[in-house]
Parts: structure tokens; C-alpha cells; sequence
């Protein structure tokens, strides 16, 4: 499906999930829409973290009420980057390296913490990376997700996992609607591996 402007509002296959491009993404994101999601029946745990122009948020759960397009529920996950105003970054931007950020792709994988088996995955170049399992449901608390960035440089993956580290040390782990949840940040050469969920040490 596309929008008026001819960009993929979503993409297909056995993970299904929403782009940069759909509409909800141009709607700057708050803190409140976290607690809010339980109004679309939504059962999910959500992290951010500022990355030093702006916050990356994650998300993970049961998306009890998705359209139907993708099959009505399931469990899934989110990578969003957003500036400090709450208006998402498209993945091009991110791209560039005069931002400073020079990210190549995200890509984020689901697991269930009971047996580690794989959820839902996706992984592209984009200010919005989602994925849900339309097959399986899985409560927030049983899930855990791996978010790893690679980027064009090692000096671009080591500031970015460096930022992300200062705000967990200064109590990211604390945003309310992530109850708790544990963050981890492994740098490994271009790679930034984000871990965020209850199976963490």
C-alpha cells in the first residue's frame, strides 16, 4: 500500500510492518502515547534513550488491535528515531554523514526470553523500523529485543554507542513506560548492538 505521494506506507512479508513513510509517522511522538497505546488494546513496554540528537525509542509486546491488514494481533517490536521536538527522522537523513550520523541499516529482532526463539524481525534504512508476528502472542514481559545499527564509519557506531551508554548511565532505564526493563549497548567495530528487555543481566 501507498500514500498519495506514491511511498510505501507498510511493508509485507513474514513480518509485516509500518514505514517512515505512513501517515502516523509525521505525528510527533510524546511520552503520553506510551500509556496511551492501551486505548488500541496494546500491551507494550517502551525505552528511550537520548542519542545526542535526539531520542531512539523501542518498543516491544502485544499489539492486540493491528489492522487487519496485518492480521489482526500479534506480538512485535519498534526502532524509532526521533528529534527533541518528537518528529521522526527519515532513515536518508540519518544516512548522511555531515549529521553525523552516517547509519548504513537498523535492524531489530524479537525474541521470546522463555526459550529465546526469533519473534518477528526487520531491518532497513529508516527512521521507523517495525515488525510483528501475526501468528503468535507474546505478553511484553516475555520478550526481549536486539536493535543493531551499522554504520558507514567506526568513529560514527562509537559515538553513537557512547551517547546512548551516558544517557542509560544517567537513568534512561527509569523512562516510566520501559518499567524497569534492563538496556545494554555493545559496541563491535561499525556495529552497535542494543539490547533492551527482562531476559538482560
Amino acid at each position: 500500500m501507498k500514500d498519495p505521494n506514491g511511498e510505501d506506507v507498510f511493508h509485507l512479508g513474514r513480518y509485516p510492518g509500518w514505514s517512515e513513510d505512513a501517515l502516523q509517522a509525521r505525528v510527533r511522538y510524546r511520552d503520553w502515547f506510551d500509556p496511551a497505546s492501551k486505548a488500541l488494546t496494546f500491551n507494550i513496554h517502551g525505552a528511550k534513550i537520548d542519542f545526542g540528537k535526539g531520542h531512539l525509542r523501542l518498543w516491544k509486546g502485544d499489539y492486540n488491535n493491528l489492522p487487519a491488514m496485518f492480521g489482526g494481533n500479534g506480538a512485535g517490536g519498534e526502532i524509532g528515531f526521533y528529534n527533541y521536538k518528537g518528529e521522526m527522522f527519515k532513515g536518508a537523513s540519518l544516512a548522511k554523514s555531515r549529521f553525523g550520523m552516517g547509519l548504513v541499516n537498523s535492524t531489530m529482532q524479537l525474541f521470546s526470553n522463555i526459550d529465546n526463539h526469533l519473534v518477528a524481525e526487520y531491518g532497513e534504512l529508516s527512521g521507523w523500523v517495525t515488525a510483528f508476528n501475526t501468528e503468535e502472542s507474546v505478553p511484553k514481559e516475555n520478550l526481549f529485543t536486539v536493535n543493531t545499527f551499522e554504520f558507514k564509519k567506526d568513529t560514527h557506531a562509537s559515538s553513537f554507542a557512547k551517547a546512548l551508554q551516558n544517557s542509560i548511565d544517567k537513568g534512561a532505564e527509569a523512562y516510566p513506560y520501559g518499567k524497569g526493563e534492563k538496556l545494554n549497548v555493545d559496541l563491535q567495530g561499525k556495529k552497535v548492538i542494543v539490547t533492551f528487555g527482562s531476559n538482560n543481566e
